[in-house]
């Protein structure tokens, strides 16, 4: 399986039913994967700094999974209501370099970037955290 190109998205057909929304090349689950992903690797780099505990630690020994569990919801939400509340489509909103596409790609870095911090962090620095070196 191959991503397709930007230009190749399936277009938005207007169509605001969950089946459409929620299908895998809808505009739904990329679009809170990606913001869930973006959020998660910001937070949890940030943690990691502050804690001195990998991203691991910080779900299994820390508050890590009960933020996740209290922010999840209120994203997710926030995702939707625009495209079945008042019938917008995420590719419709463009506020000078911030524009639909831009998020598209960021969050997509944000869900590899996720990936890859865990496998870093378990398999090549043995549980240790990356950013463990600045914690005081």
């Amino acid at each position: 399986m191959f991503m397709r190109p930007e230009s190749e998205r399936r277009p938005e057909t207007g169509d605001k039913s969950v089946g459409s929304v929620m299908r895998f090349d809808g505009v739904g689950l990329e679009t809170v994967n990606s913001r869930l992903a973006m959020v998660g690797i910001t937070w949890a780099l940030i943690a990691e700094v502050v804690t001195g505990k990998s991203m691991i630690e910080q779900v299994t020994k820390g508050n890590g999974f009960l933020w996740f569990l209290l922010v999840a919801p209120v994203f997710i939400w926030a995702t939707f209501v625009p495209i079945f509340g008042q019938s917008e489509s995420p590719d419709s909103r463009k506020v000078g370099p911030f524009n639909a596409k831009a998020e598209r790609w960021n969050g997509r870095a944000a869900m590899i970037g996720f990936v890859s911090l865990i496998v870093v962090e378990q398999f090549l620095l043995k549980g240790a955290p990356l950013l463990g070196f600045l914690h005081h």
